[in-house]
């Protein structure tokens, strides 16, 4: 899940990743779409010390970011994406 930064008293805490980092976050607003933005991430040796970005990841990432912002998912449907049930019930 992203990391918004959006909760009460949030402007007084302030980021404390250094400028590269704060780049790279910004970055993905002006990239097209999800995939790209994933991609970017993944990409990002500075982050992670090597590119993650293969076909695998990039689509398994890409797909969870779709499912977490398509709406706000219920309890049911969080467990089933977890594979904590077989499938969400009838009200998810």
């Amino acid at each position: 899940m992203v990391y918004l930064g959006h909760f009460d008293g949030s402007h007084t805490h302030p980021p404390r990743d250094q400028a590269p980092v704060l780049a790279l976050v910004n970055c993905p607003r002006d990239l097209p779409d999800t995939k790209a933005i994933v991609t970017e991430f993944l990409t990002a040796t500075s982050l992670w010390g090597q590119s993650l970005a293969n076909p695998a990841l990039v689509a398994a990432v890409v797909a969870d970011m779709a499912f977490l912002t398509r709406k706000t998912p219920s309890l049911a449907s969080l467990l089933a994406c977890a594979g904590l049930v077989s499938q969400p019930g009838p009200f998810a």
